[in-house]
């Protein structure tokens, strides 16, 4: 075996140098990947309201954060989101709230828009949805003892159940789920209405409690 290269080798030999490989690297900038600019209100009975807001068009998803007006969003806590509303609830029928928003960037899987905000509202200034669309659900089992099921296919915003005297006794954050569970313990044998927000709109039915 020759160990070096002659006339009658087949092979040509010569230098190997090591070149980097340069890769360019694309940043989403502020008007590729901009901040969420404007946040809309709907108000959902005395105590939940829905939050919109435009999707950019790299934006793959989002982050919120919601409290009493003046509130510091670092820290605080903060739910997400894979479609441009959320909704909030807790609320007073009074109060004046604070909502962050932020976006992560399609392309670029862990860089975020900064937060945007605050985008500040008031319970008692912003108006209630009617419901632009008929909203079909179903409440089960009616009459209930214990717990109930709601389902609605559009998704589950808020769900709230509200008493004769008009006081809202149970709220939930549905989350955009197609069903969820009320926990009916500790409530008094009567009629009730349970009220849903969905993206569709808002809707209402009655429910018996034994």
């Amino acid at each position: 075996m020759k160990d070096t290269p002659g006339d009658d080798d087949p092979w040509t030999y010569g230098e190997m140098h090591a070149y980097p490989l340069l890769f360019p690297i694309i940043r989403l900038d502020g008007d590729t990947c901009p901040e969420v600019r404007e946040v809309r209100y709907t108000r959902v009975g005395n105590s939940a309201a829905i939050a919109q807001w435009d999707a950019g068009t790299n934006h793959r998803d989002w982050q919120l954060c919601y409290g009493p007006q003046g509130f510091d969003p670092e820290g605080a806590d903060v739910v997400n989101t894979t479609v441009p509303q959320r909704a909030l609830t807790g609320l007073t029928a009074t109060g004046r709230y604070d909502v962050y928003v932020k976006a992560r960037c399609r392309f670029a899987r862990d860089e975020w828009t900064p937060w945007a905000g605050p985008f500040s509202f008031s319970m008692s200034e912003i108006g209630i949805e009617d419901g632009p669309a008929r909203v079909e659900f179903s409440v089960t089992p009616n009459p209930a003892h214990g717990n109930a099921t709601v389902r609605c296919e559009a998704g589950l915003h808020v769900v709230e159940v509200v008493s004769a005297t008009g006081a809202t006794v149970l709220s939930l954050d549905g989350g955009g789920a197609q069903a969820c569970v009320l926990d009916l313990a500790g409530l008094a044998k009567g009629v009730y209405v349970v009220r849903i927000a969905t993206p569709l709109g808002t809707a209402a039915q009655k429910l018996a409690v034994e």
